[in-house]
């Protein structure tokens, strides 16, 4: 199974950048957030950051 995790969405805090730092449209953005939420939910990246 291969997949491609949305690295460029997500900053090093773990949180999902905003739509004016990607410059990415609202449909993509949209679509980037819930691929970031689903692979949380999946466990391949995590919630926060633990320090």
């Amino acid at each position: 199974m291969e997949f491609a995790l949305p690295g460029h969405h997500a900053g090093p805090n773990v949180k999902i950048k905003p739509a004016r730092r990607t410059k990415a449209s609202s449909i993509k953005q949209s679509r980037a957030a819930q691929a970031i939420k689903q692979a949380r939910f999946l466990a391949l990246l995590p919630y926060y950051k633990s320090s």
